[in-house]
């Protein structure tokens, strides 16, 4: 790319996405359903003490948290690399989620904007606990019940799939061109404020 009006070549798929991204904002606590359990997620950008209260369980996926002064909570911490894939221990992770769930918990999982890594945790409850027959692409699902464009990359897709032994569809590849995108019109941003 080295001129300004240079193209990137991306699917209709990955450019529907990228403009999903630059349009949606971090999530509030926002319920949906996995299986037969309620289950909350929420972009902790927008996260206060008083919404923390609200729950049983934490699960933060980022190492920031905004805790209120002299608050008590329950915390199962799971840190995941933002825009990255998924530790080994990651099932067992989910296992542990589902356990208080069947206890009738209500359960926050967050991250920073609520998309990627908590979009990849309630995708993957997804995958485990509803049938490959009633839901048989569990990103789309929680795109549908959560956030359009939870999960974002390659790796959190895959990781999603694996919690049923499948390889991640092809219709999800778009996911690689994301950062070529974002690259695009970053570079496009900078050369239109140099002018």
């Amino acid at each position: 790319m080295s001129e300004p009006d240079d193209q990137v070549a991306v699917s209709q798929a990955a450019l529907d996405h990228y403009q999903k991204l630059r349009t949606v904002k971090p999530t509030r606590p926002k319920a949906l359903a996995v299986g037969p359990y309620t289950i909350h997620g929420a972009g902790g950008m927008y996260l206060n003490p008083d919404d923390l209260k609200a729950f049983d369980l934490l699960v933060p996926l980022t190492q920031y948290q905004k805790f209120g002064f002299g608050q008590r909570y329950q915390v199962f911490a799971c840190p995941l690399v933002d825009f990255g894939g998924v530790p080994r221990e990651f099932r067992w992770a989910l296992d542990e989620i589902i356990k208080e769930l069947k206890a009738g918990k209500r359960i926050l999982v967050y991250c920073d904007g609520g998309m990627g890594r908590t979009g990849t945790v309630l995708a993957s409850l997804i995958a485990i606990l509803e049938s490959e027959t009633a839901t048989p692409d569990p990103i789309k699902a929680v795109r549908e019940r959560y956030c359009p464009v939870a999960v974002e990359t390659i790796p959190q897709a895959e990781a999603v799939f694996a919690q049923r032994g499948k390889r991640l569809p092809e219709e999800h590849y778009f996911l690689a061109e994301l950062d070529d995108l974002k690259r695009y019109f970053s570079l496009q941003a900078l050369r239109a404020g140099q002018k």
